[in-house]
């Protein structure tokens, strides 16, 4: 009698068993990546990037990972953003130099001081496309506006970024994210 009983709690115990499991799997295998699919759609998307203004960090074709942004969060130097350029009609993913209330000296050779310290020295820009600069404020000191910044491609001299731009400021309400990790092509891998 003593081993039927034995037997029945053990057959119970083993059902209970099966169906915590099951629900464990459940959890893993179907929940959890349903959960971080809409957590991530919420608060990151993927681009792949169109042009090699960001060489050798970021190169056309690269794919990355972005983190969107609200109005709290702080946008610091050497960020990589990728905003809504209105003078070109496009998105854009540009490097933070310049953040509200630095000054900025563009050069006649379009090399760039922040703060009285040269950031591009030597510059020798050559443009793929037709863009042409218009305006001349070389040699003029311009600060940097409250909820602006002044970008940069990484590939300095041949990047269509603020040193040519009429308007000179990415303005935070245009800025769409922040760059987080590199993940294509794998080797390239790198977290920003």
């Amino acid at each position: 009698m003593y081993t039927k009983t034995n037997n029945n709690y053990t057959k119970k115990y083993l059902n209970f068993n099966k169906i915590i499991g099951v629900f464990i799997w459940v959890a893993i295998f179907i929940v959890a990546p349903i959960f971080l699919a809409i957590s991530f759609n919420k608060s990151m998307f993927y681009v792949s990037v169109s042009s090699n203004s960001m060489a050798p960090t970021i190169e056309e074709g690269d794919k990355i990972i972005v983190s969107k942004i609200d109005s709290k969060d702080e946008i610091q130097r050497n960020d990589i953003i990728i905003f809504y350029s209105q003078e070109l009609g496009r998105m854009l993913i540009k490097r933070v130099v310049g953040i509200p209330g630095d000054r900025i000296l563009i050069d006649e050779n379009f090399n760039l001081k922040i703060n009285g310290e040269y950031i591009i020295e030597n510059s020798n820009v050559n443009f793929e496309d037709s863009y042409t600069y218009e305006g001349n404020i070389q040699n003029k000191e311009i600060v940097v506006p409250n909820e602006a910044y002044f970008v940069i491609g990484d590939n300095n001299n041949n990047s269509l970024d603020s040193r040519f731009w009429k308007d000179k400021f990415v303005l935070k309400d245009l800025i769409v994210g922040k760059a987080l990790i590199l993940f294509s092509p794998i080797k390239k891998f790198s977290i920003f």
